[in-house]
């Protein structure tokens, strides 16, 4: 398991890669990473990592978010977004429900805030709805919450996400959740359980 942490090291050892200099040794790629999986993995707040790893607050603060945007680079096959408006995210073709022969396009659930688009399904304002449309705003937050579902799953295992990030930038935040998204993923292609891999949950 522990060549697993390897594989991830080289892999975004590229990105996040410091040169010493004549007054100090940079962080190592090794140690960053450890540090991040710990945070994301336990969700230890930035002091306590700072004991444990004896590297500074401030410095944990400004790597972490950096380590987790590698980690999703590296991980990524492409942004969902474009993915799905230019057609190359593996999603399967319009097919017909069942007992219809009319073609339906494969889409993802979202709520109001959220332009209506080809691959988006949003409610109907609610406005003068039909009954039909009434049905459809109350079947649709049922299959969002599929979606709470997959997200409780996601914080089970990254622990960071049971406490309050104390993290401003929203683009870290971002960076911190689409790590974790490429964690998974990359776990469940090595075969392996975040759960009982050693160098997730017992860094230290």
């Amino acid at each position: 398991m522990w060549g697993t942490f390897h594989m991830l090291k080289e892999l975004i050892t590229p990105l996040i890669q410091r040169q010493n200099t004549n007054y100090w040794d940079c962080i190592s790629v090794g140690e960053r990473l450890m540090v991040t999986l710990r945070f994301l993995a336990t969700g230890e707040s930035f002091k306590s990592l700072s004991y444990q790893f004896r590297v500074g607050v401030s410095t944990i603060r400004q790597f972490v978010p950096e380590t987790c945007t590698a980690i999703y680079e590296v991980l990524k096959e492409k942004y969902l977004k474009d993915a799905l408006e230019n057609r190359t995210a593996n999603i399967p073709a319009p097919a017909p429900l069942p007992a219809s022969d009319q073609a339906v396009c494969y889409s993802i659930v979202a709520d109001e805030a959220f332009p209506l688009k080809e691959h988006l399904m949003k409610p109907y304002p609610n406005r003068r709805l039909a009954v039909e449309q009434r049905i459809f705003n109350y079947r649709l937050p049922r299959a969002r919450r599929v979606v709470e579902n997959a997200f409780g799953i996601l914080a089970n295992r990254f622990r960071v996400f049971l406490t309050t990030l104390n993290i401003q930038d929203t683009a870290k935040v971002e960076a911190i959740v689409l790590a974790c998204c490429g964690l998974h993923n990359f776990l469940r292609t090595e075969n392996l359980d975040v759960r009982h891999v050693p160098w997730i949950s017992d860094l230290k």
